[in-house]
């Protein structure tokens, strides 16, 4: 897959955070911190970028004002739809090739790994299907 940038911002951290804040919109810099096992010093560079090339905005929170919630802007959520449908691609071709044994193997070591996120994960993504209808193909083609 061709690298994918976006003015200065490239890499991992851009699609870890991209993708982090696609599936859990109003993630405190903190907990995307934890989630991506990175210290407050390390994630401020590339958050920064992520906001100066608006793809990402922080917002007081609505229930706690100092909390700094972090959103895609509607570049930053575009810009992932496209990383999602090449991702989504890949994979797909793969597991045809692969048939649907393997594809059963695939998820049967994927959700203990993930634990209690794959859970979360897989909610995330139905939730999103129900409210942007961006993988319908992917349905039409799964089933």
């Amino acid at each position: 897959m061709p690298a994918v940038a976006v003015g200065r911002v490239s890499g991992v951290e851009f699609v870890a955070g991209v993708t982090f804040l696609a599936y859990s919109p109003g993630m405190s810099v903190g907990e995307l911190c934890d989630t991506l096992d990175l210290t407050k010093q390390a994630i401020n560079a590339p958050l920064r970028r992520l906001i100066d090339e608006d793809l990402v905005h922080v917002a007081p929170g609505a229930k706690d004002r100092r909390r700094k919630e972090l959103h895609l802007t509607d570049r930053g959520a575009a810009l992932e739809r496209t990383l999602h449908a090449r991702q989504r691609a890949l994979f797909h071709t793969a597991l045809q090739q692969a048939g649907p044994t393997a594809t059963e193997g695939w998820r049967a070591v994927l959700a203990p790994l993930a634990g209690a996120d794959w859970s979360a994960f897989t909610a995330a993504v139905a939730d999103r299907e129900r409210t942007t209808g961006d993988d319908e193909e992917h349905h039409a083609r799964s089933t």
